[in-house]
């Protein structure tokens, strides 16, 4: 008789849908380096956009797919750039890919302390 817990993992279910993001978000990544030069160099974050990053953190998972699009919407549209040249902050693993590309300093403005 075997007491074994069961593992818990953070691979994704399915791997196929996995590769097929990220293939998207290099995808997006090139795109965005390509049509850098047809948006604006800056725009305000929208209030109910910003008011988002006050709310209360899911209690239930989303799926990459989408945590990527909320990404997206919410953050990609709005750089805020850093202060510290070649500086990149990513607050885990999974989010250099979509958030280096834009050297962005997110956490360090919505930081709440």
């Amino acid at each position: 008789m075997t007491d074994e817990v069961p593992q818990k993992t953070l691979d994704p279910e399915n791997w196929d849908e996995m590769r097929a993001l990220a293939h998207r978000m290099v995808d997006d990544a090139i795109t965005y380096l390509e049509t850098v030069g047809e948006r604006p160099v800056w725009q305000p974050v929208p209030e109910d956009i910003a008011a988002g990053f006050n709310s209360s953190v899911p209690r239930e998972p989303a799926g990459a797919d989408a945590v990527y699009r909320e990404f997206l919407e919410t953050i990609f549209p709005y750089p805020m750039g850093t202060q510290f040249y070649g500086q990149v902050r990513s607050p885990s693993a999974t989010s250099p890919l979509p958030v280096g590309r834009q050297n962005t300093d997110l956490p360090r403005k919505f930081h709440p302390f």
